[in-house]
């Protein structure tokens, strides 16, 4: 019998088959893969490597594989998935210790590898408590962060007392006490201030910048103060003669009663000044030598008018016997002028029943009502009364 390379015994056409033979061949076949086995290196007398196409699918079982008898020189790389791994074989111990480096240079991110997440991780801790190393005693904890920050007492000595050098906070009732004001700047407290309003509303005069006996006057009842070198009435202008209708009447009113007057106008002044007053006038009779007269009335004051004749002193009418009139006499009424009351006459028309227009300026000197009268000054002996007309009534001034 022939022997082979591997030490198997093999017949040869000349071997006799008996018994003998057979159990010589089998010995060598026992020789070689009883107990002592045989591998599988490619070396002589062995087996020849095993390839990928020489296992059977999931051939290769834990139970097969001795304890790191696999190592990274027998696997392909990536060879090994995660449905190659089982339950729990990755342990700390085969991962082995990893080392973070807390001074990493490399840009936070969301992709790396486990030890660059420790990195980031431990670097972060150290930013946070701003410690130098990550595991140095953080100086406080969220919770009493959180606490700190929702306390309303007792905070970094905090107190509602005047106290020096302590943060300012309010009591239960929402006050706190500072010390007394030394500085301009300092903080005013409630008896300073009303020390400062006694004084102020105790002085004789709290306001000498604002109020001065040469600079402000009462005149004749009327608020002026001094302004350019000219008085001007407070809260507006003076009035000033101009040809701007600012009030009028276009009613015609007539009197045919002997020595009477009919209320034509009432104007109620607001400041003082000069205004100009325009009206058409008639008397209605001939040669009788009677006369129609327009007349201003004004009760308590002084004032006067300019015309064609000159300045005329308007006369003082005591405001409380001028029974005749006042503004709550109604426009039209007819008027029994008592003797002692002489108004200012504006304008006249005597013998001659057109309509002619008249004009007159009027002083104002106070803001005292003015009333506007057309009187009948035919006497009764004539015989022939006038009747006495006016109409067209008007007031033009500006306010400068």
């Amino acid at each position: 019998m022939q022997n082979q390379t591997n030490g198997i015994k093999q017949f040869e056409g000349t071997d006799s088959v008996s018994t003998g033979n057979f159990n010589t061949a089998l010995k060598s076949v026992d020789d070689k893969f009883g107990s002592s086995g045989h591998s599988h290196d490619g070396t002589a007398g062995n087996g020849p490597q095993i390839g990928t196409t020489g296992l059977a699918a999931k051939a290769v079982t834990g139970v097969k594989i001795a304890d790191k008898a696999v190592g990274t020189s027998q696997l392909a790389d990536k060879a090994v998935g995660a449905g190659q791994l089982a339950d729990e074989a990755v342990t700390d111990t085969v991962i082995g210790n990893r080392t973070a480096d807390t001074a990493t240079t490399t840009a936070y991110g969301l992709t790396g590898t486990l030890t660059q997440f420790f990195s980031w991780i431990l670097k972060y801790f150290k930013a946070i408590t701003g410690n130098a190393g990550p595991w140095d005693t953080p100086p406080t904890t969220l919770t009493v962060a959180n606490t700190h920050m929702n306390a309303t007492t007792g905070i970094h000595g905090a107190t509602s007392a005047a106290m020096a050098n302590a943060l300012a906070q309010r009591d239960g009732a929402g006050r706190m006490k500072v010390a007394a004001p030394a500085a301009s700047d300092d903080v005013a407290r409630k008896d300073t201030v009303d020390g400062a309003m006694t004084a102020h509303t105790s002085a004789t005069d709290p306001h000498p910048q604002y109020w001065s006996t040469s600079k402000i006057r009462i005149n004749n009842g009327v608020p002026e103060f001094l302004i350019g070198g000219v008085w001007k009435p407070v809260g507006m202008g003076v009035y000033a003669v101009s040809d701007t209708v600012q009030e009028q009447s276009a009613t015609e009113w007539t009197i045919s009663q002997t020595a009477s007057s009919r209320l034509v106008y009432i104007f109620h002044p607001k400041t003082t000044g000069e205004i100009l007053i325009e009206y058409d006038i008639r008397g209605d009779n001939s040669g009788n030598g009677s006369v129609t007269y327009f007349t201003a009335f004004t009760p308590g004051y002084n004032a006067a008018v300019s015309s064609s004749a000159g300045s005329i002193n308007f006369p003082y009418i005591d405001s409380i016997n001028f029974s005749p009139m006042d503004s709550r006499t109604s426009i039209g009424t007819t008027l029994a002028i008592p003797g002692g009351f002489i108004g200012i006459t504006l304008g006249n028309r005597g013998s001659n029943q057109a309509y002619v227009t008249q004009t007159c300026k009027l002083k104002i000197n106070s803001v005292t009502p003015i009333y506007f009268v057309v009187t009948n000054e035919a006497a009764a002996s004539v015989g022939v009364y006038n009747v006495a007309g006016v109409k067209n009534f008007k007031i033009k001034y500006d306010i400068k």
